[in-house]
């Protein structure tokens, strides 16, 4: 499906590839303006949506599972309704027909990583866990000793 939007409608602006080795895959990712995701199929948490959000690149993305949390709808990507080449087309076909959009989308999509899913960021909520869990297990150690 993906491969024949490409060739008849983005006129070589969009290449279908397959597995890549990851450092390859991150010199690919920067080099573009879009990342598809067509996806039919659930996924709880895709890396590929960090790994590429991580170097300025917005993601269009099959509503499905966690993307739609993800991939910000008009924020940080788009999305389509799974399985929808003409919504996939439609979208791709607006986000290189507005000049700066996907520039706009690719700075708040690692903006959006920065905050959220960042080293420091996630340093703070796995210190929180574990301060979390500290204090319940002292909380439960104290009413052991109260009996």
């Amino acid at each position: 499906m993906l491969g024949n939007i490409c060739k008849r409608w983005m006129n070589g602006k969009m290449w279908f590839l397959r597995r890549r080795h990851f450092s390859e895959t991150q010199k690919r990712f920067a080099r573009n303006q879009l990342l598809v995701l067509p996806s039919v199929f659930f996924k709880g948490f895709p890396m590929v949506i960090l790994e590429t959000i991580a170097t300025w690149v917005p993601i269009a993305a099959s509503r499905l599972g966690s993307r739609p949390c993800l991939a910000l709808d008009g924020r940080n990507g788009v999305l389509f309704d799974p399985g929808n080449s003409e919504d996939l087309l439609r979208l791709e076909q607006a986000a290189w027909g507005e000049d700066d959009l996907l520039a706009r989308m690719g700075t708040a999509a690692h903006e959006e990583f920065e905050v959220r899913y960042s080293a420091e960021p996630n340093f703070q909520i796995l210190t929180d866990i574990y301060q979390a869990a500290i204090e319940r297990r002292r909380r439960m150690a104290e009413r052991v000793e109260v009996r």
